[in-house]
């Protein structure tokens, strides 16, 4: 049997985003959540398959469009990497808001096109930006945010102890200078990066305690941030993500940089509505700010917006044969 899927590639600031458009049945469930799981309990071979390779790469990333479940959503999304599902993606929401404007999925509306989006972790406010007659940027406002705690200590094997900040950004992030662990945030460094990265989140996830106080299923850091000196101007950091299997962000990070200024304005480093400039080791810029305060259950959270680019790179249909003994795919470590 062979099972077609549709495709639209999009990078922003280098960090891919494989959008499935269809060749999907019906999800059932009444929240994205729902939907989620069930594409891990059935339909985890059509992950494996978009993401390992010989059709993808260790560093692929990939969303499932869905119909929506809340009466002002456009659509619904899931996120997908090289080790299972994510509950958000800020990367992705901005190349998922360029797809669906330059394709037309959404009507263009001028030169600001504004709409919603269901995720795992809640719903997604989209700005796209055109100009020229072209979809240049997506501004999304977030999920509420939160800090966990600042300057947790863990003991990691060869590091010794650390100290990081926890936050939550639509995924908990464990946050740290990359100085503290040695490292430097360079292209040729991405692989000795991941595995310490792998490292610090072991660590961290067996000796510091976290938990959603409303989605209480995500209770384990699932990225740790390596954060250094700019090296562009008008950035105020450096940073770049370890995410699933030892997977190195190219870009800035949505969900990251979220985190990461949560984690500053926990600490007073950063005030309500200041703009923030986040680099991304491949050398793009995210812009992002909080735009107010919040509660999230009993905890104080914030609402983060950021902004970014993304450019459509290839169409795509793939093909999966039940009869390719490849067909799900396979890892090189």
């Amino acid at each position: 049997m062979r099972l077609l899927i549709p495709c639209v590639e999009t990078h922003t600031c280098g960090e891919p985003t494989r959008t499935v458009i269809g060749g999907f049945p019906n999800l059932p469930g009444e929240t994205i959540r729902a939907k989620q799981v069930y594409i891990q309990e059935h339909l985890d071979h059509v992950r494996k398959s978009l993401i390992r390779e010989p059709r993808g790469h260790r560093g692929m990333f990939g969303a499932i469009l869905t119909p929506p479940v809340s009466p002002d959503a456009v659509c619904g999304v899931v996120w997908f990497d090289n080790a299972g599902y994510l509950s958000g993606c800020g990367h992705g929401t901005i190349g998922v808001g360029i797809t669906l404007v330059e394709t037309g999925m959404v009507p263009a509306s001028g030169p600001l096109t504004t709409f919603t989006v269901d995720s795992p972790s809640g719903l997604l406010r989209l700005s796209v930006r055109a100009e020229g007659g072209r979809a240049r940027e997506t501004s999304f406002e977030n999920v509420p945010a939160f800090s966990v705690g600042s300057d947790l200590a863990a003991d990691v094997p060869g590091l010794g102890r650390i100290h990081v900040d926890i936050a939550f950004g639509g995924n908990f992030f464990a946050i740290l200078d990359a100085a503290q662990a040695g490292l430097e945030i360079r292209p040729d460094k991405a692989s000795h990066l991941a595995e310490v990265g792998l490292k610090i989140r072991e660590a961290v996830n067996a000796q510091v305690p976290i938990r959603h106080p409303t989605m209480p299923h995500l209770d384990r850091v699932q990225i740790v941030t390596f954060v250094a000196p700019p090296t562009r101007p008008g950035a105020r950091y450096l940073n770049t993500h370890m995410f699933g299997d030892g997977a190195i962000d190219r870009s800035p990070g949505g969900t990251g940089t979220s985190a990461v200024m949560t984690a500053l304005y926990a600490k007073g480093k950063l005030a309500i509505g200041e703009e923030v400039v986040a680099e991304g080791i491949a050398g793009g810029l995210f812009r992002g700010r909080l735009l107010r305060q919040t509660a999230l259950g009993d905890r104080p959270a914030v609402v983060p917006e950021i902004t970014g680019p993304a450019y459509i790179t290839a169409f795509h249909q793939f093909v999966l044969d039940s009869d390719d003994p490849w067909a799900e795919g396979f890892e090189l470590h």
